[in-house]
Order: C-alpha cells, then sequence, then structure tokens
C-alpha cells in the first residue's frame, strides 16, 4: 500500500494530524495498535488556544456541547474542607480571546469528536494495525504492520505515545526526569453520594493525595486519582476498584460515598522526559511521542494537539512543492514550548505533590493559602491557557520593528469591519487550509487564490492605517510591513524558494 504520510497513532495527536491532512486533500494512513477506541479519561480539559485551533477544525460545537467550563474545585486538608477554588477566568468572552476557560471532557470523548469530524473528510482510523518497524531512504519510509501488510509513506509520523515504537525505532531517548518516590492510581468509577457540581481533593497530613472529579456528559463517570508509596520492597498495588474504596475511605473520610462500575483502571508515575530532535530524515514525533511529563495545569492533551496542527500544513506544503527545509520549522517551533511545558509542570508537581520537607511545608502553608485568594487563582489559569505561545525565533518568521502586532504571535480573535463596511470576524477569515494577507486600511495588491486570501479591512486592534500583515495556515502571523511586497516575497520565500 502506498500513502504520502502514514501516521502511528489515534490519539489527539495524531487525529488532529490526520484532519490537517484530510481537509488539504493530502492521502494519508492513520493506525492504531489497540483493536478499538481507547476507554478512560486520561487527559480531560482543553486550554483555550486548543479550543481556537478545534475551532479552525470545524469541532468547536461539539467540544462545547459535551463539556463543561468553571467546575469548582474543593480542596480538602485532611478531611476538612479547605477552599473551594473558581477554575474558571471570571473573565466573558472577548473579541480577542472568545474562548476564556479550559473545557473539562474525557480524552475519549475529545477522539470520539475528532474521528467523527475526520470521517466527514473521508478517513478513517484503522484499529487493531500496529506499526512492528521501518526503514526510511531517501525517498520515503516503508513502514510494517503487525497485520503483515506494508505501507509505503512520503513521511512517517509518530504520535504513539509516552511508550512510542516510533521514538524507540529511531533510537531517540527521553531525557529528564522520572518522580518515582510515588506512583498514581487512575481510572474512571461510578460515584454515589458526592455532590457532582464540582471537583474534590483531598491531601493528608502525611502527603497522600485523592481526587475525584466529574466527567461531563459520560454516563455518570468521575475520574479517580490517588497517590501511592511503593513499600520497602519496591512494590506497588495493582488499581482495583477495592483499592480505589479503601483509599477513598481513609483520605476522604466519607463512609457516605459508594464507588462502583469501574471502567477504566490504570496506574502510572509522573515524568519530565523530553527528546532534543523531533525529526530524523522522513520520519517525525509528535505528542507524548516527543513529550511527556506532570498533568499539572493540564497541558499534555493540548500540547499534541498543537503539535500536529503546527506539522500538518508544514507537509501538506512540502508534498505540494514547498522545499523540504520548511520542515524543520516544526521542530525549531515546537521543542521550546515543550521545553517550558515540562519546566513548568515539574515545578507544580513538586509543589503541589511534595511528600515531605520544605516544599510540603510552603504548599501547606504558604500556596494553600495564596490560591484562596482570586487574583491569585486568576493568575495561575492564564498561565496554562496556552494563548501566549509564540514563535517569533522561527526560520519562517519575519522580524519587524515599530508598532503593530509582532511576528510570531498568535494573531487574537477580532470583530471589525471590510473597508467597505461589511461585519466580519476575523477567525471567520483565517479558517481553513490558507494563508492569509490583511491590508488595514488599505488594499493589498496580491492576487487572491484557494491557498492565499486577501482581505481589507477598516481597521485591527494594535494596527495602524496602511499595515499589511501576513497569517500563516495555523493563525501565527508570519510578517508584518507597510509594503505587501514584502510579504509576497516572503511567502514566495517559503512556498517556493527555500526558507
Amino acid at each position: 500500500m502506498k500513502t504520502d504520510i502514514l501516521i502511528s497513532g489515534a490519539g489527539p495527536t495524531g487525529l488532529t494530524l490526520a484532519i490537517e491532512l484530510g481537509r488539504r486533500g493530502v492521502p494519508h494512513l492513520i493506525i492504531d495498535r489497540n483493536p478499538e477506541p481507547a476507554p478512560g479519561s486520561r487527559g480531560k480539559g482543553l486550554q483555550p488556544r486548543s479550543l481556537e485551533v478545534l475551532h479552525d477544525l470545524g469541532v468547536i460545537d461539539e467540544i462545547r456541547a459535551h463539556g463543561t467550563t468553571g467546575l469548582p474545585l474543593r480542596l480538602y486538608q485532611g478531611h476538612e474542607l479547605s477552599v473551594e477554588l473558581a477554575t474558571a477566568s471570571a473573565k466573558e468572552p472577548r473579541p480577542d480571546v472568545p474562548y476564556p476557560d479550559l473545557v473539562l471532557l474525557p480524552e475519549w470523548r475529545v477522539e470520539a469528536i475528532l474521528r467523527d469530524r475526520l470521517a466527514e473528510l473521508g478517513g478513517k482510523v484503522v484499529f487493531g494495525a500496529e506499526l512492528t518497524g521501518f526503514e526510511q531512504d531517501e525517498d520515503g519510509v516503508t513502514a510494517t504492520l503487525s497485520t503483515g501488510e506494508q505501507v509505503r509513506a512520503r513521511y512517517l509520523v509518530g504520535c504513539d505515545g509516552g511508550h512510542s515504537t516510533v521514538r524507540r525505532a529511531l533510537g531517540l531517548s527521553m531525557d529528564g526526569r522520572t518522580h518515582d518516590d510515588q506512583y498514581f492510581l487512575v481510572g474512571d468509577v461510578t460515584v454515589d453520594g458526592l455532590a457532582d457540581d464540582a471537583a474534590h481533593a483531598w491531601f493528608g497530613p502525611d502527603g497522600a493525595y485523592l481526587a475525584l472529579s466529574p466527567l461531563p456528559h459520560a454516563g455518570g463517570a468521575w475520574q479517580y486519582q490517588a497517590n501511592v508509596v511503593p513499600g520497602q520492597d519496591g512494590t506497588v498495588p495493582e488499581p482495583t476498584l477495592d483499592i480505589f474504596r479503601r483509599l477513598f475511605a481513609e483520605r476522604s473520610g466519607r463512609a457516605d460515598v459508594t464507588l462502583r462500575e469501574a471502567t477504566w483502571l490504570s496506574r502510572y508515575r509522573f515524568n519530565a522526559r523530553m527528546v532534543g530532535s523531533y525529526r530524523q530524515g522522513r520520519v517525525f514525533l509528535a505528542g507524548d511521542a516527543a513529550h511527556v511529563h506532570s498533568p499539572a495545569g493540564g497541558q499534555g492533551m493540548n500540547t499534541g494537539i498543537q503539535d500536529s496542527y503546527n506539522l500538518g500544513w508544514k507537509l501538506a506544503a512540502v508534498l505540494g512543492g514547498a522545499p523540504e527545509s520548511l520542515l524543520d520549522s516544526y521542530g525549531a517551533e515546537r521543542i521550546p514550548v515543550a521545553a517550558h511545558v515540562l519546566a513548568s509542570s515539574s515545578r507544580g508537581f513538586e509543589s503541589v505533590f511534595a511528600l515531605t520537607g520544605l516544599r510540603r511545608f510552603l504548599r501547606d502553608h504558604l500556596i494553600f493559602p495564596l490560591v484562596k485568594l482570586p487574583a491569585v487563582m486568576a493568575r495561575l489559569l492564564a498561565r496554562t491557557n496556552q494563548l501566549d505561545i509564540h514563535y517569533p525565533d522561527s526560520p519562517i518568521t519575519l522580524p519587524a520593528t515599530g508598532h503593530g502586532p509582532r511576528p510570531g504571535d498568535r494573531l487574537p480573535d477580532a470583530r471589525t469591519t471590510t473597508v467597505d463596511g461589511a461585519p466580519v470576524r476575523l477567525f471567520d477569515l483565517l479558517r481553513g487550509t490558507h494563508w492569509t494577507i490583511l491590508g488595514i486600511g488599505a488594499q493589498a495588491t496580491a492576487d487572491a487564490t484557494d491557498d492565499l486570501h486577501v482581505h481589507a479591512l477598516a481597521a485591527l486592534p494594535g494596527c495602524r492605517p496602511g499595515t499589511f500583515l501576513l497569517v500563516r495556515p495555523d493563525g501565527y502571523l508570519a510578517a508584518r510591513a507597510t509594503d505587501p511586497n514584502v510579504l509576497t516575497r516572503h511567502l514566495d520565500s517559503l512556498l517556493t524558494a527555500g526558507v
């Protein structure tokens, strides 16, 4: 079998990449080792920037219909309620931030919505097909599947998780740290007798932790998490419903709550690790295959989605004739993002889950009192929304001086009008697979094509009249100038003459 792109792994990362390719008409094959869609919540939150990506992919309405926002967190110290924390930003949607709050929904639901979108584009996941090996040459990759079939592809992308077969075959190591002083048991269970109008987290005086979060539109399922310390012989209990019940009773002090019907049980350690390169020849890594970290801040699923959103349009462009060097910008842009996420999530983990010592003392006597302050909590939420991700040092960003949006930054949404007075929403102009030139108070001289849309706007926040903006297919600003010819020359250099 032949295809342009082989995607190994059909979680949110792989599905986002498949949709990006599918809506551009790029032949691809997405496979998954599991015989059917994976159950379980695993990740359970979509950050504001990911919601903007999902808006562009055409699934934001389904995501919001099946998720919830603003679920408060009731934090207990010992068995006593300490504080109820607001998890919403307390800000209404604004023209520049249409989705200000994290949307809570289980990862399996995100995958189902993305699979439906992929099906609308004519694609599907091939389940029960595991990548067992591959070889690459100058022209492509020959992959062998567990079904015995061979696939010849122009490129291979490993979206196959923390135990990635693709990464291991490349011989790439995951450098960083494993937090091996404790393990975490996680699963989805049905809970009776606990108010589902909030998530709940108990922190014990001995470092014990347990959390339960209701999952929206999931048949009454809750996500359960609890830490356990290895015994003197190094053993850790297997996750079972009986152990879940025992730990809940001990750590919550509640005898009036019943846990039943566990649909998914797992055990893991927190890791903060990443590879040093996202590309080796014609093979790429994305999502957990390239970086794994603690769930503090809810970044994992989001970072993987945005990896694929970055890589997908570049693969399509190169297959359409752009220089191969365009693909080098994928790692140049996304590796610093992963490094920042690993550092911040590790600090969060060490602050919240410290078992002993100064960090435990600071958590109980400084951090917990501080997060009770709404301003502090709002600041913490803003640090995880991923709206400030930017690529100013990317090889495909054209630097600019003076006043206006900075090249490399996300271009915020806005409500404005065309020079003719027609009302428009900026994200509606940008939605799709094309590049965009925006002339602010002026007409651009470039000719519009299927791949390049040109619009003249009466005004745009932060822009002076006579400013021209070149916007990438993923919504980031590639260049800003007062001469539109500067933008068209830069675009030509990216897509035809080399980066």
